[in-house]
């Protein structure tokens, strides 16, 4: 049996140790990683290994600033990643660091172009992105991680200094598609955020308010009103919470986890339905939900409707008793045939020969009327 304490450090092999950054922008609303090397081959993330003598901020300081001219004011220690044949030149241990910058950041640096990164994929969807060592696995770690601070808080990296509410929210959608629906981004963001009592220029519209990051000082204080909420408020909350949830979200919310997706995406999805209801002439998009066996989900998760559509038919009855029918449709084209067929009918311009139609009607699935509207005779009024 070996006595270890009686061996020095010099008896142990040791591997070397490197540092790389993850150092993510957005760009043309996309979130994109920094890369250095070429186009199709030896791309790699900036790194490089420690010297003798230096803590790991200080060399991935030295690196960044040799290899592409760029100090960065904060980077995060994200990971070690200590595969014993990650690196086919030998044992190497690389320290990941990560760090999220505004664009304007990057126009200095030398040797580096932007990677634009898939819209919704993660660690867990093992994208290739084609990166050297395991490059990859480092980006996607540092992505989830970003995308998980920008859940919790207003731009927690300071990418924005002066902005809107919609600036702010474009910015945590390019990082992450799952960001919620407006309304519910700015009731949660807005509390903590400071007001600069200014307003926008420059753009078309009403003017909006400009927000910024709070200090650490004023954070505390907001982070702790949001957390007392008032009694209006609390009472409000009592009573939500004591309502019967309504089937139709009980629905989606069983069809959003066949997606693994879970219920704080299928309530704002459910909210954002209710919102986009125009009219009580158009079907509930509620009620599609409610009879759809599973959902259809864009690659980026943007857009997604229920598989099984309702099929629509809008027909026209004339004075002759025939009827023109145009049936199986979907919904926005049974909306676009119906109003082109009330613009054709109503216009001066319409003048049958004998026959005329006396109305026009919208149905769905069932037969029940969705929209229904008499028509008056040629040459009427």
């Amino acid at each position: 049996m070996t006595d270890d304490a009686a061996r020095s450090l010099t008896d142990y092999n040791r591997p070397s140790v490197a540092v790389d950054a993850v150092i993510l922008t957005v760009q043309h609303d996309r979130l994109c990683v920094a890369v250095m090397g070429e186009e199709t081959k030896e791309r790699r993330l900036p790194g490089g290994f420690v010297h003798d003598g230096e803590t790991l901020a200080t060399a991935l300081n030295r690196v960044l600033d040799a290899k592409i001219g760029l100090a960065l004011p904060r980077l995060e220690q994200l990971h070690v990643f200590d595969a014993p044949k990650r690196d086919p030149r030998g044992w190497v241990m690389s320290v990941a660091h990560v760090a999220v910058v505004n664009e304007r950041a990057l126009e200095t640096a030398r040797g580096i172009s932007l990677l634009p990164l898939p819209l919704m994929a993660s660690a867990l969807d093992q994208k290739t992105l084609g990166l050297d060592f395991d490059h990859d696995d480092m980006v996607w770690m540092a992505v989830d991680h970003v995308r998980e601070s920008y859940g919790r808080e207003p731009d927690p990296w300071g990418v924005l200094e002066v902005f809107t509410l919609a600036d702010l929210r474009q910015l945590h959608l390019a990082i992450d598609r799952n960001t919620a629906e407006r309304d519910t981004f700015r009731r949660t963001m807005e509390p903590l955020l400071v007001d600069t009592q200014q307003l926008s220029s420059g753009s078309v519209g009403r003017p909006s308010r400009l927000w910024r990051r709070p200090s650490p000082d004023e954070r505390a204080k907001l982070v702790a009103r949001a957390a007392t909420p008032s009694s209006r408020s609390k009472l409000s909350e009592e009573r939500k919470s004591s309502r019967p949830r309504s089937l139709e979200f009980e629905r989606i919310l069983a069809l959003m986890k066949q997606q693994g997706l879970g219920e704080k995406e299928a309530m704002d999805f459910y909210q954002s339905l209710r919102s986009q209801r125009r009219s009580s002439r158009e079907l509930s998009l509620e009620r599609a939900f409610s009879r759809a066996e599973s959902l259809e989900i864009s690659p980026d998760r943007t857009e997604i409707s229920p598989a099984y559509r309702p099929q629509f038919a809008v027909r026209v009855r004339w004075v002759s008793g025939e009827e023109v029918k145009h049936e199986n449709l979907r919904e926005r084209d049974a909306n676009r045939i119906y109003d082109e067929l009330i613009r054709e009918f109503t216009s001066s311009d319409f003048a049958p020969t004998s026959d005329h139609p006396v109305w026009i009607e919208m149905t769905d699935e069932s037969r029940d009327r969705v929209r229904f509207e008499e028509l008056p005779p040629p040459g009427w009024g």
